[in-house]
């Protein structure tokens, strides 16, 4: 089985005594606008998995999202389909302030968070890609702009880019006896 990339959205609570079926109503919501509407590319042949967590003053929106590799090649092309989610998720929801991407972690370094206030440079640091609506940087300087969000490339708090196999076979489209052959790795035949 593949790693799963993580997109988790961070939404602000708002003042509801039903927050709880809110969050729920709002992921769902979110699934049916976003992955099951064809329309972005990102998702296609995907099983897409839909987590909530809800916090003390805030509500974790995750889509955990299968066999999506990053090359050196295809990065920018992977980043733009990312964004386009992203922003539509940003449209669709006024209370998702920011949004952060990485392969498999995102528990590991949230877990023991119970306020937005403590999702700060620390915690932030550690995911490759960190979203942002414009305007609301959260103290990050650095950034370039795809589909009108703001983009921190943190590529080096994770190996993101696949392996020289995986990129050979993704490039060429071929097994993977095939891409280490090719590369000229041993094999044992």
């Amino acid at each position: 089985m593949s790693e799963l990339f993580e997109i988790t959205f961070f939404a602000t609570k708002q003042n509801s005594d039903n927050f709880i079926h809110d969050s729920y109503h709002k992921a769902l919501e979110l699934k049916m606008a976003v992955i099951d509407s064809k329309k972005y590319s990102l998702f296609f042949n995907r099983d897409i998995l839909v987590d909530v967590f809800e916090e003390s003053d805030f509500v974790e929106y995750r889509l955990c999202i299968p066999d999506l590799v990053f090359t050196r090649k295809n990065y920018m092309v992977q980043l733009e389909k990312i964004g386009q989610v992203i922003r539509a998720c940003f449209v669709l929801f006024d209370e998702i302030q920011f949004a952060v991407g990485i392969y498999e972690m995102t528990y590991y370094y949230l877990s023991g968070i119970h306020f937005y206030r403590e999702l700060d440079h620390e915690i932030l640091k550690n995911y490759p890609f960190l979203f942002f609506r414009l305007g609301n940087l959260m103290g990050f300087h650095r950034y370039s702009i795809i589909e009108k969000i703001a983009v921190i490339h943190n590529t080096n708090a994770q190996q993101i880019f696949a392996n020289p196999i995986t990129e050979y076979m993704e490039d060429n489209k071929v097994d993977e006896m095939t891409a280490i052959r090719a590369l000229g790795f041993p094999t044992k035949e």
